[in-house]
């Protein structure tokens, strides 16, 4: 409550009140507005606007125009095919979630204002067919997530600076392209989920299921693992070390690697599928444990096996076959080790030809190495 007293007739006369003496008392009283509760908003322009605490530029769900508050969930739609940019101002935001139920809108921000999440989860969904950019950073916690759920027709693109962003990113459906540094780690984890790495990830990358491309420009500073139904296409982007080679190292413990690009990296494969496709060329060591190795192209690290290893290209770093089979068909440099299990050399290859605990014979035809324990490498003639 505010007293004011006023001491001149005349002031009571300037607001129409008629007292007589020269003395009076005003009471003005003033009541506290609660703030507004979170809720389920619509955008509610048909165009470019500014998403901020005190523009009505929303609707509540019974059309009713409303302010953004932190922690209410916001749904985009109703735009069409029109593009739409969506401006965070003077302010950063809060919320749950957040829906692209329509075509083309851009949500953009104005000095570095972020969009954070709301009790430690932001959950991004996107209607069938829609494509979406976040330019504006994301600002989550170490522990917070942001979880991207969407039709796999649809595709979002983040682009902003997410370097802060230290929670973890998942895309558990739909396509990703992240074209902006993220701070956190990334999961990929749904079956139909697609994630295009064109920027650099500061922590670490695993992929679960789906597709990833680490593309040219794109680079993961932390451990990156393949496991289950995962699919990791290295198309030219770089992995982070340190690795015996300060490659980086690409970890396939169930899942596909496919080197589909000139890159460095070294990979240990216990129980997947990696490939290198012809053409390209992949600068480190392969470890190919419990699994399949596929060189159609060139691996310029020793590859060590003990499972099996299918080639149509070089291995110009040498091969250590300690079990399993390697069958060598194209040129290649370096040094081949038969330890244990089935080596074939197609002669004239460039390998130097190292046998241990073995006696080693040539005939007219064939080159062959009787292994103790009924191994048994043969370099055959082309």
């Amino acid at each position: 409550m505010l007293v004011r007293v006023f001491r001149a007739q005349r002031q009571f006369a300037r607001i129409g009140v008629n007292l007589r003496g020269t003395t009076a008392v005003a009471l003005c009283l003033f009541t506290t507005v609660a703030p507004l509760a979170a809720q389920d908003l619509t955008w509610a322009l048909p165009g470019d606007g500014t998403w901020n605490l005190t523009d009505q530029n929303w609707e509540d769900p019974g059309a009713v125009p409303s302010l953004f508050t932190d922690g209410s969930s916001v749904t985009f739609g109703g735009a069409g095919a029109l593009p739409v940019v969506v401006t965070l101002d003077l302010t950063d935001v809060a919320t749950p979630s957040i829906n692209f139920a329509a075509d083309n809108y851009t949500i953009a921000t104005t000095g570095g204002f972020t969009i954070s999440p709301t009790g430690g989860v932001l959950a991004i969904g996107l209607d069938p067919g829609v494509t979406a950019e976040i330019t504006a950073p994301l600002g989550s916690l170490a522990g917070e997530t942001i979880t991207v759920t969407a039709d796999p027709t649809s595709a979002l693109t983040l682009s902003g600076d997410n370097s802060a962003s230290l929670g973890a990113l998942i895309v558990a459906d739909g396509q990703v392209d992240l074209t902006g540094t993220y701070g956190g780690a990334v999961s990929v984890s749904g079956a139909g989920s697609d994630l295009d790495v064109g920027a650099t990830i500061a922590g670490d990358l695993d992929v679960s299921d789906g597709t990833t491309s680490v593309n040219a420009g794109g680079a993961v500073e932390g451990a990156t693992t393949v496991v289950g139904n995962g699919t990791l296409i290295a198309n030219g982007g770089t992995f982070a070390g340190p690795t015996p080679t300060d490659n980086g190292l690409i970890t396939v413990d169930d899942g596909t690697v496919i080197v589909a690009a000139d890159t460095s990296a070294d990979i240990s494969n216990d129980g997947g599928e990696a490939t290198v496709n012809a053409g390209q060329t992949l600068t480190g060591i392969v470890t190919n444990t419990n699994g399949t190795l596929t060189n159609l192209g060139t691996i310029t690290g020793l590859v060590t096996n003990t499972d099996n290893v299918i080639a149509g290209g070089a291995f110009d770093g040498g091969i250590a076959n300690n079990a399993g089979s390697v069958q060598v068909t194209a040129n290649s440099s370096g040094n081949v080790t038969n330890a244990g299990g089935n080596l074939i050399i197609d002669l004239g290859q460039g390998l130097e030809k190292t046998n241990q605990q073995a006696d080693k014979y040539r005939d007219s035809n064939y080159w062959h190495w009787q292994q103790q324990h009924q191994h048994q490498a043969v370099l055959r003639k082309r």
